[in-house]
């Protein structure tokens, strides 16, 4: 079976007033079709330049980052773009287009990836309670409905790889265990999800947790 997502090795460092400072030294993680895996670790233990390097946002100085057999961090900044509409869902604390509805925002997510769906949009809404909210714009939106709009968005185009960067404010503690159930949901269709997170509460439905400490996985 082919993993779902694969990095290798993969270092990362910023330059700040003259100086490379290490943000990823080395690390490496395989995750396979139906596994969810959290990752742990404080603020600015690498998280988010992880999460993002696996969708191809940043592209690591050196290391390879693999999703679904493609090396995607040998394509060019368009193709990235294109290979991630089609195949990954990314799930941050914003994100959305607030001058539209959450259907719109669903429907153009579709469209980017060339796969307009409604009956599974429907669907979705009808999994996450989001059905008498679709035509609402999500800055409208609080709490957990707000979570599960952008949860909708992020799996639009039924993505093998989810992938969860910080996705929970601390103000919405109330929408956490919803949203980790629904991640939890989608390894039970077959996609891998990946939860960076800095409390303990994605443990609760992980697999498997890797812990991000002075920037190297252990």
């Amino acid at each position: 079976m082919t993993p779902a997502l694969e990095i290798i090795d993969v270092s990362l460092s910023h330059r700040h007033d003259g100086h490379e400072i290490p943000v990823l030294r080395g690390v490496s993680l395989v995750v396979q079709p139906g596994e969810l895996v959290a990752i742990i670790g404080p603020q600015r233990s690498g998280k988010s330049a992880l999460i993002s390097c696996a969708a191809g946002i940043t592209e690591p100085g050196s290391g390879e980052v693999r999703v679904a057999g493609t090396r995607i961090d040998r394509l060019d900044p368009t193709d990235r773009a294109i290979f991630r509409a089609g195949h990954i869902g990314l799930l941050t604390q914003s994100g959305l287009d607030n001058a539209i509805s959450v259907r719109q925002n669903v429907d153009h997510a579709q469209r980017i990836a060339g796969r307009f769906d409604p009956q599974w949009r429907e669907e979705m809404f009808n999994l996450m309670f989001l059905t008498v909210h679709a035509s609402q714009r999500p800055g409208r939106l609080t709490g957990g409905d707000a979570v599960r709009s952008r949860l909708a968005v992020a799996l639009a185009n039924r993505p093998a790889l989810v992938l969860a960067d910080e996705p929970i404010a601390e103000h919405e503690h109330a929408a956490e265990r919803g949203l980790l159930d629904l991640l939890r949901l989608q390894t039970e269709y077959g996609a891998a999800v990946v939860v960076a997170a800095r409390g303990s509460a994605a443990r609760r439905v992980a697999d498997r947790v890797v812990e991000l400490r002075d920037t190297a996985a252990v």
